[in-house]
């Protein structure tokens, strides 16, 4: 239902299907969204650089804010970057970027705390050295067997 136009430009787009969430996320020129609901009535929108428009497909509404470049799109330049990031979003993201699974154990009181996150920056690094570096600031153990990883919290 969400038709996005490039009108010379550099942009992100991610579609979260388990979370029926769409983001055009606009880094230079200009973006046109067009976005059609069920009764067929159509919505344009034009993004501007730093611009988000973020569509929910189950109420069909949709929200625009700024954004951090680095977060989006780093991953074009090999950045995976965390900004107050809870462990699911951690997990969702090491599982995409390194086709693994995660599996977390050990006490998990602690992380299922709505206060517990991280913030940091990895360029261009192997999934080891990503969790030696969460690790440290974080107080877990990890093991890695093939593509199966197990966070072990203390």
């Amino acid at each position: 239902n969400v038709s996005t136009t490039a009108l010379g430009t550099s942009f992100n787009i991610l579609h979260q299907k388990d979370e029926s969430l769409s983001k055009i996320s606009l880094m230079t020129g200009l973006v046109k969204v067009e976005m059609q609901n069920n009764s067929g009535i159509l919505r344009d929108i034009q993004l501007t650089p730093g611009e988000q428009l973020t569509y929910r497909v189950q109420d069909d509404s949709y929200e625009t804010s700024v954004f951090d470049q680095l977060a989006v799109a780093g991953w074009k330049d090999g950045t995976i970057y965390f900004k107050e990031a809870g462990i699911d979003k951690i997990i969702q993201t090491l599982e995409v970027w390194y086709d693994v699974k995660i599996e977390l154990t050990g006490n998990l009181n602690e992380i299922k705390n709505a206060n517990w996150t991280y913030t940091g920056k990895f360029e261009k690094q192997n999934l080891e050295n990503v969790l030696r570096g969460i690790s440290y600031v974080k107080n877990f153990s990890f093991d890695i067997k093939d593509k199966n990883i197990k966070m072990k919290f203390n």
